[in-house]
């Protein structure tokens, strides 16, 4: 009885020696997975939306409103930002209709004014490298022309940053 005892006990022991050396060593490499994804923001960090239309000349010639929005997006990758207008009208209390495309956006100090749609984003700017803090600054011009009852008029615009 005590031969199978001590027998047993180095059979036990040595098959607890090997699963030890087992955890100890491992000829396959051990696989780590991290994934990485591409967070992007965009934060609206100042506007200037106030135009009014006082004289003969804002109504022939529109009104330039620069600096109108302030961007920042912080991406891990290169992005682009659109602007689209969320419906197809400005809405206002009175039965006059003024398209979305009255309203004209441009990336700042280019003058490369393009009407907004509720169709197609515009693009504003467009491969622009990865960062933090990045800003960009849209201008407005708006040139209903004549025809169009007074009142306050209102549209909402809708910027998105994407990563290229």
């Amino acid at each position: 009885m005590k031969k199978i005892f001590i027998v047993l006990s180095i059979c036990l022991g040595v098959l607890l020696a090997n699963s030890i050396q087992a955890q100890l060593f491992s000829d396959e490499p051990i696989k780590n997975v991290i994934p990485l994804v591409g967070p992007i923001t965009l934060t609206i960090i100042g506007s200037n939306l106030n135009s009014t239309f006082s004289t003969i000349s804002d109504y022939s010639l529109g009104i330039n409103n620069y600096n109108a929005v302030r961007l920042r997006v912080t991406s891990t990758k290169p992005y682009h930002i659109t602007a689209l207008a969320t419906t197809a009208n400005f809405s206002t209390a009175t039965t006059s209709i003024v398209p979305c495309s009255k309203l004209w956006v441009s990336p700042s100090g280019f003058d490369n004014f393009q009407p907004l749609s509720s169709t197609t984003p515009i693009l504003l700017f467009t491969s622009f490298v990865a960062g933090t803090n990045i800003n960009h600054i849209v201008d407005y011009w708006f040139n209903p022309g004549f025809g169009y009852k007074a009142g306050a008029y209102t549209l909402s615009v809708m910027y998105t940053a994407t990563q290229d």
